[in-house]
């Protein structure tokens, strides 16, 4: 058991696909858009920017993140992470352990 639930979770963390952007203007955050809206995770840096040209980017993907269902998470100044729906982000507040196990019990039960 041990075996197939470490394999489980390595497949698990192996599907995650991710992209880190430096969009300079609105139209470039469309692609990162398209992105968010296939699964991928995005990491928006949006440093180095004039102030408006940053809100106007950081709004329109704020927007489109909420119409898909997804959040956003403020990394640091400047720098988000677009979670799309079907993606959970864990906080260090949150269960780990709790977490796992549910990985764990599926993973026995598609056997």
């Amino acid at each position: 058991m041990d075996n197939f639930a470490t394999a489980s979770m390595q497949e698990t963390i192996r599907s995650v696909q991710a992209v880190v952007a430096r969009p300079k203007q609105v139209e470039e955050a469309m692609e990162i858009c398209s992105h968010a809206r296939h699964g991928r995770l995005c990491v928006v840096d949006i440093t180095g920017l004039h102030h408006e040209d940053a809100q106007r980017i950081a709004d329109f993907l704020g927007g489109v993140c909420q119409g898909i269902g997804g959040t956003t998470e403020r990394i640091s100044s400047g720098i988000f992470l677009i979670v799309p729906p079907s993606h959970r982000l864990l906080r260090d507040s949150d269960n780990l352990a709790g977490y796992y196990d549910e990985i764990l019990r599926r993973a026995s039960s598609d056997r």
